[in-house]
């Protein structure tokens, strides 16, 4: 029977294994395409928050306006860029606005509420509803709105004969 030679030349390349340098090169690449994925997922949990918050504000604009078509015509005062002054509200409706309010807020959103007479008539009211960042006027454009900021603007006229007649 043959014995194998079992001897061991250092310093060449099958036997050495892997050295420092490049150990360290393999922890900066998995490190470098960890990194990139966080990047992806972080900017992905960002955009989901901000759509998120984009449709809370849409959604909450539509229920005030359904609050607004149950309000008479003539408990409707003029307001401007204001909240809901509005005194015929029955509990029930003051407790939803405040509900909503508060959802607002939770995300960084303030609601504003604009009433005032339609082209000089009397019996026809412009309501604008507009929902927007915290600390963004509710006057401001969209083209002048921040990045990452967000604006719903939602306008109606009303009549004493109902909501766009």
């Amino acid at each position: 029977m043959r014995k194998l030679d079992k001897t061991y030349v250092f310093g060449t390349r099958r036997d050495a294994g892997f050295t420092l340098v490049e150990g360290l090169v393999a922890i900066s690449l998995i490190g470098s395409l960890g990194l990139l994925l966080l990047g992806t997922f972080s900017f992905s949990i960002a955009s989901q928050e901000i759509a998120r918050a984009e449709l809370e504000a849409a959604r909450s604009s539509a229920e005030v306006l359904e609050i607004l078509r149950a309000t008479s015509f003539d408990a409707l005062d003029i307001v401007e860029d204001g909240g809901f002054g509005i005194d015929p509200l029955g509990k029930f409706q003051q407790m939803v606005i405040e509900d909503i309010e508060d959802r607002l807020e939770r995300d960084g959103l303030t609601l504003y509420l604009t009433i005032e007479p339609y082209e000089g008539r009397d019996e026809a009211k412009l309501i604008t509803l507009t929902i927007v960042s915290t600390g963004i006027s509710p006057r401001t454009t969209m083209v002048e709105l921040p990045p990452g900021k967000i604006m719903v603007k939602h306008t109606t006229i009303v009549t004493k004969r109902g909501l766009n007649p």
